[in-house]
């Protein structure tokens, strides 16, 4: 027999809903008309609400019960269909073979079944992935264990996902070892954020840094990135491999080198000088029996000096450069990094104003304590500066392989308030804390403060990892392809504080007499129009040079017929043999690892007197100069300097030309006569803003009618002998 579905079930029971009401309706309905009850209207109104209350009750009692019939079924499939997706996966709904709701009942269960199925296959499927991708990870493990670099898996927010033993015993990490960790519990964060951002923005495919954990060892790390399958950078892989033997065996061969030369200098000088001046002695002219092994001793000093001084060569030592193992940046992504280290103190970054050269030099900097030492002092810088002051990081490359930067505001401070800032410890990451000093004279560099009226700086010099480029710089200097070529190491510009001439108070017009005795009357007649001139400017190590203050630079330019020769350029540094002290440092800028390749003043000054022969050589005060030449002119064998050839000095002819004047040192005549200077006290900066100003002279004299070289010496005698300057 075929079942009642539940289309025909419905059907019979609305059939049965009404037909049963209404038979039982008209059989009572018949029974009061043989009555007669419809004879009485009340009776009659009152059998039809009688009726019509029982069916509608009857109606509502079937209607509810066909309802809960109906609704319970559902409910039983939708309790056992939420057991099967749930808890339960094997239940099944009962059938009863007799309508769709059974057939919905039997769709169901066999859906779970399929899903059942399905569900054993994907778990056969992952069991088995997971398996292989176990072996895999342990071959991984077995690989990474067995190799002598550490590797560190991490996301971009540092959590270790993956890392061998080695790189755990080389971060220090505890028993529990790296994963789940944050890599920047065991190094520098800003430090690895900088070199992360450089691969995210595609600056490189690959990051070498150095990291130095809390452990103290120093690693050479090596970053790459790994990428997820939307092809963006997901994490990073950090090669790590220890090179702290040969670092510290660095550190320390300089150390000792560096103490061992400083030992020798001095008992060295001392001998030489002994020996000279026992050699000038009367008692030990030639014919003295001792005299013969007083010159041995002198000859062997000097040679052992030189012997030291070659030694000291960086090339050699490797002491005027950073070591080996600190990684290349530039001076603008130095300071990025300090800046970062400034957020979470909540500093007004965004004041620090970054002026670089294009294109930037490379340093060769550990990121992690300059970027440090950079930030202590930007931080006080903004924390002293004026309400409306800036503050601004000023790079600049200056010939020598030497980057010089300056951090400086708009403020006011004590000079020995910045010194202390420069001595006090900051934290060089995980790995302890160093002086600003003591990190910037590990990147062999130097460091000093500047406090004016309303403006305080610090400065810094740091050697460059690149050659020295050979092309003009476009500032008005001359191209270092046309600069004199026999004095080897170039003397740079801009190194020293702007400010007053540190020779000033200070004159000695003995070395004019000489040269005016030593002038023949036919240079006086001379033209000045065309005579050859070479102007003359040096840097010292101090103003007293009877007491050891030795030549740190020179420089040299030609004026010929009236017109300043930029291409035609002497430009030397010279190594003193001598630590350069810090105050002269403050005024030139010039440091010990700057001048540690640079040639002696034996092969300097022979180079310069080939450079300035048959010239007439002007300077401003050049007194000074001639004053720290002559003993080495004289050591050397060589003529004088004043009895070979005439000397003006163009303090002397703006005193001639402007007597009225009350200031005429190199900034004031400068000032009065429209010239600009640049790199004032440098050597080369000096010597080229002394020129300008001397060809300005000459056409100043003319008017005077000063037109020759015996007239233009007479105007400085009478400057001489009744202006005597005191400026």
């Amino acid at each position: 027999m075929r079942p009642w579905n539940l289309e025909r079930k419905l059907v019979l029971a609305v059939l049965a809903l009404f037909l049963v009401p209404t038979v039982v309706a008209g059989a009572i309905l018949a029974a009061l008309y043989r009555r007669g009850a419809f004879e009485d209207p009340a009776a009659l109104v009152l059998a039809f609400v009688v009726g019509f209350v029982g069916m509608m009750a009857y109606l509502g009692l079937m209607a509810h019960g066909l309802g809960r019939a109906l609704v319970s079924r559902l409910q039983e499939i939708q309790r056992g269909t939420e057991l099967m997706a749930t808890v339960h996966p094997d239940h099944r709904l009962r059938v009863h073979r007799g309508d769709e709701v059974d057939a919905l009942a039997e769709e169901i269960n066999r859906m779970a079944d399929r899903v059942r199925e399905a569900r054993g296959g994907l778990e056969t499927q992952v069991e088995q992935a997971t398996r292989a991708l176990s072996e895999e990870r342990a071959k991984l493990s077995a690989i990474l264990a067995e190799l002598d670099e550490g590797v560190v898996v991490a996301t971009l927010d540092g959590l270790v996902t993956l890392a061998n033993p080695v790189a755990q015993e080389l971060l220090g990490a505890p028993t529990g070892g790296l994963l789940a960790r944050s890599l920047f519990d065991f190094v520098d964060r800003e430090k690895v954020a900088h070199f992360l951002d450089r691969l995210r923005a595609g600056q490189s495919a690959a990051e070498r840094f150095s990291l130095q954990p809390a452990s103290g060892a120093v690693l050479h790390a090596g970053m790459t990135p790994f990428l997820g399958a939307d092809g963006r950078i997901t994490g990073f892989i950090l090669a790590l491999r220890d090179v702290s033997r040969p670092a510290h065996r660095e550190d320390e061969r300089r150390r000792l080198l560096t103490e061992t030369l400083e030992a020798l200098r001095g008992p060295l000088s001392s001998v030489r000088s002994l020996s000279e001046s026992l050699l000038g002695d009367p008692s030990f002219a030639p014919g003295n029996g001792s005299r013969p092994l007083l010159e041995a001793i002198h000859a062997e000093a000097v040679r052992l000096s030189g012997l030291v001084a070659s030694v000291g060569v960086p090339s050699l030592m490797g002491l005027a450069h950073a070591p080996w193992h600190f990684e290349q940046i530039t001076v603008s992504d130095l300071i990025v990094v300090s800046l970062r280290r400034l957020a979470p103190d909540g500093m007004d970054r965004d004041a620090v104003r970054v002026e670089a050269p294009t294109p930037e030099p490379r340093l060769r900097a550990e990121v992690s304590a300059l970027s440090a030492a950079f930030a202590h002092l930007l931080g006080h810088l903004l924390a002293m500066r004026t309400p409306a002051g800036g503050v601004w990081v000023r790079s600049s490359r200056r010939r020598g392989q030497v980057m010089q930067v300056e951090a400086g505001a708009d403020g006011q401070s004590t000079l020995a308030r910045l010194e202390e800032l420069l001595d006090a410890s900051v934290k060089v990451g995980p790995a302890g804390r160093l002086s600003v000093r003591e990190i910037v004279r590990r990147h062999a560099g130097e460091a000093w403060a500047v406090a004016d009226a309303d403006r305080l700086a610090f400065r810094f010099t740091l050697p460059v990892e690149e050659t020295r480029e050979s092309s003009s710089t476009g500032d008005g200097l001359p191209p270092s392809g046309a600069r004199f070529v026999g004095a080897g190491t170039v003397s740079g510009f801009g190194g020293g504080e702007a400010g007053p001439d540190w020779r000033r108070g200070f004159y000695d017009f003995s070395f004019f007499d000489q040269m005016e005795r030593s002038l023949l009357p036919a240079d006086r007649a001379r033209a000045l129009d065309e005579l050859t001139f070479v102007v003359l400017d040096t840097e010292t190590t101090g103003l007293h040079p009877e007491a050891g203050d030795r030549v740190l630079s020179m420089a040299g330019v030609r004026v010929r017929d009236g017109v300043l020769r930029r291409s035609e350029v002497f430009d030397a540094l010279i190594n003193p043999g001598r630590p350069i002290p810090a105050g002269s440092i403050r005024f030139h800028g010039i440091t010990d690892a700057m001048v540690a390749e640079a040639p002696s003043i034996d092969v300097v000054l022979p180079a310069f007197l080939r450079f300035a022969e048959g010239a007439v050589l002007v300077g401003h005060e050049v007194w000074f100069d001639l004053r720290c030449l002559e003993p080495d002119v004289a050591r050397l064998g060589l003529p004088s300097l004043t009895a070979t050839r005439p000397v003006l000095d163009s303090l002397l002819l703006s005193q001639a030309v402007h007597a009225s004047a009350s200031d005429h040192d190199l900034d004031a005549v400068a000032a009065r006569l429209g010239v600009r200077i640049q790199a004032r006290h440098s050597a080369l900066g000096d010597a080229l803003a002394t020129a300008e100003v001397f060809v300005r002279l000459l056409e100043l004299l003319r008017k005077r009618h000063i037109r020759t070289l015996g007239q233009a010496l007479d105007a400085a005698r009478a400057v001489r002998t009744h202006r005597m300057p005191r400026s």
